[in-house]
């Protein structure tokens, strides 16, 4: 609904309807809230605020909704003045009119750098303070902040929020050991939590959490393995996005190390469906890693993020893969690479051709006897030039046939740009592809993440 439209809304609507047309304004599902941004907000704010000024009964309707989210958000692009008004009023006005009852999802982020690490933010911390203790009803809250935010740390962990169902918390800043075990006790007082995202850095053991059982109704979980750790059991997880807690950057200790880490979790996790790994650093696939990932998420059926290098092609084209017995369920795969020609052949590094990918591909069903579609986005960049080529291999329904579809799309020549398929009569791709582009399983996005797929 546009601000404009607003200005013709009818005044004899029953209340109900005039509820629904408010709640619709506000797209406050929890899959939208995940990502929605602030100037997404900022817009929803002024429709709401445009409709409650038409007549009371659509004020009465309005305000609820208007009121149910509050992103207070500031950055080195933001005028601290204004910040602060903006912080103070907004507190004044829902104490004043009792709107914190309406509040359920609320962000919170600071983002401070170089300058500004000195500005007082006393009174904004106290207002925002203010407001968690005052609003009981959140169910989901976003809290990325840094150093200028320590107090907020302190009074958030010492609350409790009955109707809390997701969490997403970013500390910037190292985390002291108290500070870490804090958060740890907020989890332990929410046991109710069904989705958390949490980035933090520290020395703390989360792993010391898991007797107690935190988050056993956890369904989506994204942070690192460390951060994983601290699950007990969790039958009701089924989509976790996760990285290495440490890694080296180097390919054979972080390989290693991802091994090691799933090992130390409480596995297994039975009924984990989707697994999204961070694009970096990444690991390939190889017979040790399949164990792993078979002994933590034995039932996966979608993963995303492993590396589609040389070592993976390696692996595909060697005997050992038709005796391993692992992910039974798995169907589809998802990756990406990403790299410039100049600084791979300055380094050595050996990039495997599209053919040899597709080979790979096609030799996934040797491994997964259900295995249904395999895709890679791969950018290649030359000085300024980007090349995006998208290849998809999927399976028929009788296991044997596949059909291979390629993208390629050119950031300066987009008249070049290609959709094919490949035609095994022909031996070679062919343009247009006569059936449409059959879409690969989309992963659940438990919150932005830089460097997404």
């Amino acid at each position: 609904m546009s601000l404009n439209s607003t200005q013709s809304l009818p005044m004899n609507l029953p209340r109900d309807i005039c509820r629904e047309i408010a709640a619709a304004v506000r797209e406050s599902d929890r899959a939208t809230f995940r990502t929605k941004t602030e100037a997404e907000w900022i817009l929803e704010t002024w429709t709401l605020k445009s409709i409650s000024l038409t007549c009371r009964m659509w004020r009465e309707e309005a305000i609820p909704i208007l009121w149910s989210e509050l992103f207070l958000c500031y950055d080195d692009q933001t005028s601290f003045n204004d910040f602060d008004y903006d912080v103070s009023k907004t507190w004044s006005t829902m104490i004043s009119k009792r709107y914190t009852k309406y509040l359920k999802r609320l962000v919170i982020s600071f983002y401070v750098w170089g300058r500004d690490l000195l500005i007082p933010f006393g009174r904004i911390v106290r207002d925002v303070n203010n407001i968690l203790s005052l609003s009981p009803g959140f169910q989901h809250l976003r809290f990325r902040c840094g150093a200028e935010a320590k107090p907020l740390i302190s009074h958030l962990t010492s609350l409790k929020f009955s109707s809390l169902r997701a969490l997403d918390i970013e500390y910037n800043v190292t985390l002291e050991t108290e500070e870490a075990s804090a958060i740890g006790r907020f989890f332990l007082k929410h046991p109710k939590l069904e989705e958390l995202r949490i980035e933090t850095d520290s020395d703390f053991h989360w792993d010391t959490l898991r007797k107690d059982n935190p988050l056993p109704q956890v369904e989506i979980f994204d942070g690192n393995l460390a951060h994983l750790a601290l699950l007990g059991s969790a039958n009701h997880l089924s989509t976790v996005k996760s990285q290495l807690s440490a890694p080296s950057y180097s390919e054979e200790i972080d390989q290693l190390a991802f091994v090691s880490e799933l090992a130390l979790l409480s596995n297994p996790f039975p009924n984990v469906t989707v697994l999204k790994l961070h694009p970096w650093p990444t690991v390939h696939l190889d017979s040790k890693t399949l164990e792993a990932l078979d002994r933590s998420f034995p039932a996966l059926e979608h993963i995303d993020g492993l590396e589609l290098k040389q070592p993976f092609v390696d692996f595909m084209v060697s005997e050992e893969i038709d005796h391993l017995p692992f992910l039974p369920r798995l169907r589809t795969l998802s990756t990406s690479e990403s790299f410039d020609w100049m600084g791979v052949a300055e380094a050595g590094i050996q990039i495997p051709s599209l053919d040899e990918l597709e080979q790979a591909f096609s030799a996934l069903r040797r491994i997964f006897p259900v295995f249904r579609t395999a895709e890679l986005k791969w950018r290649a960049s030359i000085e300024d030039e980007i090349e995006w080529t998208t290849i998809r291999v999927s399976f028929e329904e009788n296991g044997e046939d596949i059909v291979c579809y390629k993208e390629t799309t050119y950031s300066h020549c987009p008249e070049h740009n290609t959709v094919e398929e490949y035609h095994l009569t022909a031996g070679k791709y062919l343009p247009n592809p006569p059936s449409p582009v059959r879409q690969i399983y989309t992963v659940v996005d438990a919150e932005p993440v830089e460097m997404n797929l």
